[in-house]
């Protein structure tokens, strides 16, 4: 979790901290190991090594799972166990035995036995039918994803099984509808064919997972916007406590120098010469507080007796 200064402020408005008890609190874990104090003091990221273990565990069923190696403590391919079907990227590299974004060959001779034998078992998943789209949606993009084909690839004549349900399919689940819509998905999922070579053939599954990181990309672009709008709106409302504050101290102030004025002026004869050249000089420079020390005790003094 980034722990920057930004990221802070909209944390402690929606905890109802303030900021320094907000840093107090993270230091103090820190200290204690909950947090690994050298990536938080090099990069202002919170996170330590349970954490990424139990976030490989948690995303074991994804497709892919991002990880940079700055913020790293533990090594990936140790922790995965066998369920663990994501393929692991460490600063965009793949770490597992995976194919490449847009290796779109399907002769490719670099692509190993193990991700062969995967993609045939991928390829084996039923897509979805027909008969399971809402028909309207599937009428209003029919054309146009195969006009994608045409336009990008070797294929004249898509397949609507093979070729278009699958990536039809995306304006269905898209699972951002806070974010996006439909024109968003049509604009990432022309990106992807247009990344295509027209030369080689095309991996439907690979041209999928291209549509949907385009996708996930756009997502996070909207996201980030939303969480700028929060944080300058938790600015704006320190901001305004903050002038509040000075609003209202400057208030108590002023009812308080006129408060000390008052009474030293109707209790002149309380005070010794030195004590009342020092309130003269306190009240002068505008330091009420200094004034105070030598008031406040008169103060008590004569409201005791009353």
């Amino acid at each position: 979790f980034p722990a920057d200064e930004d990221s802070l402020l909209i944390m402690s408005g929606e905890l109802s901290l303030k900021h320094e008890r907000l840093e107090e609190i993270i230091s103090f874990m820190c200290a204690k190991g909950l947090f690994d104090a050298g990536l938080m003091q090099s990069c202002s990221i919170l996170t330590c090594t349970r954490m990424q273990k139990q976030y490989l565990a948690g995303t074991e069923r994804r497709s892919e799972v991002h990880l940079r190696s700055a913020y790293l403590l533990i090594d990936p391919l140790k922790e995965i166990g066998k369920s663990h079907k994501a393929e692991i990227y460490i600063d965009g590299n793949c770490i597992t035995p995976e194919r490449l974004l847009y290796n779109n060959n399907e002769d490719n001779e670099n692509i190993n036995p193990v991700s062969k034998s995967k993609v045939k078992a991928e390829e084996k998943v039923k897509n979805l039918k027909v008969k399971e789209m809402n028909p309207a949606l599937f009428n209003a993009h029919l054309e146009e994803v195969k006009n994608f084909y045409i336009t990008h690839t070797r294929i004249v004549d898509p397949n609507i099984t093979t070729h278009v349900e699958p990536v039809i399919k995306f304006y269905a689940d898209n699972p951002f509808p806070d974010y996006l819509n439909e024109n968003d998905i049509t604009a990432c999922i022309a990106k992807a064919f247009a990344r295509l070579d027209k030369t080689k053939g095309v991996r439907v599954d690979l041209l999928c997972k291209n549509i949907q990181w385009e996708i996930s990309k756009v997502w996070e672009e909207r996201l980030n916007k939303q969480k700028e709008a929060v944080r300058r709106e938790a600015e704006n409302e320190r901001r305004r406590r903050n002038q509040a504050e000075q609003k209202e101290k400057a208030c108590y102030w002023k009812k308080k120098g006129e408060e000390y004025l008052n009474f030293f002026e109707e209790n002149m004869n309380s005070f010794t010469p030195i004590e009342i050249n020092r309130v003269n000089q306190y009240l002068k420079e505008g330091n009420l507080i200094g004034a105070g020390s030598i008031l406040e005790p008169k103060m008590e003094e004569e409201k005791t007796k009353n």
